[in-house]
């Protein structure tokens, strides 16, 4: 891989021609100018953002691998964004997980009840003689027709 054949090659399987002249040799600088060419291909071709990208050294002098693994990861993305239909390695990309995602739209409803809500709403199907609070009393309540009297009792 530090060599840059391999990383030029897939750029130009992406993009055909991104890279006209491809470095077999096996001189130092010829191998890092591969790798330069590569990162320019993806700033170019791909539009990978800077930040995206890794550094000549962080390959070939071994500087940062893990500058090297995510510019592959984000390689990937934005290889199958330009229209590769090849394997993606990684995640989706934000702008695809911001596609698939469900929206809510304002005023409408799904008639369910959500999981956050669901135990108030089946504490307030109770009738409302099992929520009477505080004591109950029986009492019978008779009123005397003749002379309207009411009477109570228990």
């Amino acid at each position: 891989l530090n060599s840059g054949v391999i990383l030029c090659n897939a750029l130009n399987v992406v993009v055909p021609g991104a890279i006209p002249k491809v470095n077999t040799s096996k001189l130092p600088f010829m191998k890092m100018e591969n790798i330069s060419n590569f990162i320019k291909g993806c700033r170019t071709h791909l539009d990978m953002p800077e930040f995206e990208l890794f550094t000549t050294p962080d390959l070939y002098d071994g500087k940062s691998i893990v500058n090297v693994t995510n510019s592959l990861v984000a390689f990937s993305r934005a290889a199958n964004k330009k229209g590769y239909k090849g394997k993606v390695i990684g995640p989706k990309g934000q702008r695809e997980l911001e596609q698939n995602k469900k929206h809510w739209e304002v005023g409408t409803s799904n008639n369910e009840v959500s999981k956050l809500n669901e135990g108030s709403s089946k504490s307030m199907e109770k009738s409302v003689a099992q929520m009477t609070v505080g004591p109950t009393w029986k009492a019978e309540v008779n009123v005397d027709s003749e002379t309207s009297e009411i009477k109570i009792s228990d």
